[in-house]
């Protein structure tokens, strides 16, 4: 991934954070001769290793359990906001022009060999952290207490664990950093008439920055 000085996030626990708000992420792998791509939620376990170990999981069809067990290199790509940014936005561009579109966007790859697990025990501690994760802030959080212990028992036959100890940590935060004080405070006037919610978060983002 490209990653200019000034955008490049060296973070870990920034990066983190970026895995923990955008957990749907996007897994390669080499397949067959070619580079195929699922897209799965996957969970940080940041106290595994130095720069953390994620963990999914997949359908035992999937393709991925056909390959020789922990022999593949694996890339997985989390996704944060993203938005248009317009050069009509900069009051720098009224004095002379030289102004053209972008796009802000927070990106990290995380790179490891991928490991099966088919390990009852570790997939039930792997649902319910991940379902402790998405439900534990729900008026009633559903947990895998509430379904038939036989239910649970035949979902597990039906999936396998994921785990990805993170080799290599990339991730660019690309927020208009580029940009003087004049331009950035104009973007982010841009950025919340938008009315999204990726706009609001880089207008949030850039005028954190702005004030430090």
């Amino acid at each position: 991934m490209f990653q200019p000085p000034i955008f490049r996030e060296s973070r870990v626990d920034q990066i983190h954070n970026l895995m923990r708000s955008s957990p749907f992420a996007s897994l390669s792998t080499y397949q067959s001769g070619r580079l195929e791509m699922d897209h799965i939620p996957m969970m940080i376990h940041e106290d595994l290793s130095e720069k953390g170990v994620l963990r999914g999981h997949i359908a035992r069809g999937n393709p991925i359990c056909r390959l020789e067990e922990n022999s593949h290199q694996a890339l997985v790509v989390f996704q944060g906001p993203q938005t248009y940014i317009s050069p009509g936005w900069y009051p720098s561009k009224e004095e002379h022009g030289k102004a053209v579109p972008t796009w802000n966007y927070v990106v990290a790859h995380a790179r490891g060999q991928l490991k099966l697990v088919k390990d009852n025990d570790w997939l039930l501690e792997h649902l319910a952290s991940l379902s402790h994760q998405h439900e534990a802030q729900r008026e009633k959080p559903w947990t895998l207490s509430d379904a038939p212990d036989d239910f649970i028992t035949r979902q597990l036959k039906g999936i396998v664990g994921l785990e990805i100890e993170i080799e290599e940590l990339d991730a660019v935060w690309k927020a208009s950093q580029n940009k003087d004080a004049r331009d950035k405070a104009g973007i982010v006037t841009g950025l919340r008439g938008e009315g999204t919610a990726n706009a609001e978060a880089f207008a949030q983002s850039i005028q954190a920055n702005m004030s430090d």
